[in-house]
């Protein structure tokens, strides 16, 4: 079994606190928002906290946290389910302590059973966000359409929509996601939080090893070149890239489209468990040879109109894909079959991420 590796170590090697830190280690490759990696965790015994680094949050383009929260969320998924496949037992709870509202996770583990869940396991490591372009004529077998239905489980209050490419709640979510893209670059508030979490060249890349980094943009092969030793791009060229990648590329090759919804009001354990069915969801699509990507645009945009008390188009578009009832729309993503591999994101090692005390 392929299990996931850092320079600092990997899961299953000798000594309690080494297998520990293994854990985080899974933990800290799950997807997050821009890759912010907004988490820390806190290792003591048997016990490992998964905390907030509410300092790595998006700013107006995240107001409420949403997408934050749901970051954290696919970060414990990833500590429980490489926990499960080591063949620990992880007990605990979401939110444990409300005296440290930072803490969102406090998990038990104990090595006294045989691995589960094996196979979502090794995906840990392979599962990457895909921004480059899909195979549009490809059609996503039903079956695959099943297996990635199933993950939800018994989540009452966490629901999957999964949209068929030629179908007009599709073409609905493809057209408000451009539509919203071009209001967010428009925004010049939110291109410049977007553009905080940009990084090339690559000597940045390697020095943050975080945010977007040029090499998985998916950005056409002479825009990465040129960025790898460029330090800047500038606002025009970033926003008209960024509107024709989602338009031309993101949308228009998408094999599908699919959404998280929550019941209102929502809340920070909602949008926890959200993050964890995504991390889910992406594990299983990895282990079909499924690529994945977020699109949140609408999201953000109606998170962004919510927050200056104005109307929504966006707000409107999800009310009409979610169905209206009682349900809304925290999360929205693509899938489908890519030719190529996505490149991995840079990931901040453990012992960075790792705190004491």
């Amino acid at each position: 079994m392929r299990a996931p590796r850092s320079s600092h170590g990997r899961l299953g090697e000798t000594g309690a606190s080494t297998a520990r830190c293994g854990l985080s280690n899974a933990a800290l490759l799950a997807p997050s928002p821009h890759n912010t990696q907004p988490w820390a965790f806190r290792v003591e015994g048997d016990v490992i906290e998964v905390l907030a680094d509410t300092e790595r949050n998006l700013g107006p383009l995240d107001p409420y946290w949403r997408e934050m929260t749901i970051g954290l969320g696919c970060a414990v998924e990833g500590l429980v389910t490489a926990a499960a496949g080591e063949g620990y037992t992880a007990e605990g709870g979401l939110f444990p302590d409300t005296q440290r509202r930072e803490v969102v996770a406090r998990v038990r583990v104990r090595q006294n059973r045989q691995p589960r869940g094996v196979e979502r396991y090794r995906q840990i490591a392979e599962r990457h966000t895909h921004r480059g372009p899909y195979e549009a004529e490809r059609t996503v077998p039903k079956d695959a359409v099943r297996r990635l239905s199933s993950v939800v489980d018994q989540l009452a209050d966490v629901r999957l929509i999964l949209l068929r490419a030629d179908s007009q709640a599709a073409r609905l979510f493809a057209e408000g996601t451009v539509d919203a893209t071009k209001s967010i670059v428009a925004d010049a508030e939110l291109m410049a939080a977007a553009r905080k979490w940009e990084r090339h060249p690559l000597t940045e890349v390697k020095a943050q090893r975080d945010g977007i980094s040029v090499i998985n943009a998916g950005l056409p092969e002479e825009w990465t070149r040129a960025l790898l030793t460029s330090p800047w791009l500038p606002d025009i060229l970033m926003a008209e890239g960024w509107v024709r990648a989602t338009r031309d590329v993101h949308c228009a090759t998408a094999g599908f489209f699919g959404a998280l919804a929550v019941r209102p009001p929502v809340g920070r354990q909602h949008l926890l468990e959200a993050g964890r069915l995504w991390q889910r969801l992406h594990l299983e699509a990895a282990s079909m040879g499924m690529a994945m990507q977020p699109l949140n645009q609408l999201m953000e945009m109606a998170d962004r109109d919510r927050a200056l008390g104005r109307p929504s188009r966006a707000a409107a578009s999800l009310a009409r894909i979610s169905g209206g009832g009682d349900w809304r729309i925290v999360f929205g993503f693509r899938g489908g079959y890519a030719a190529e591999p996505a490149p991995p994101s840079p990931r901040r090692g453990v012992r960075t991420v790792t705190v004491s005390g």
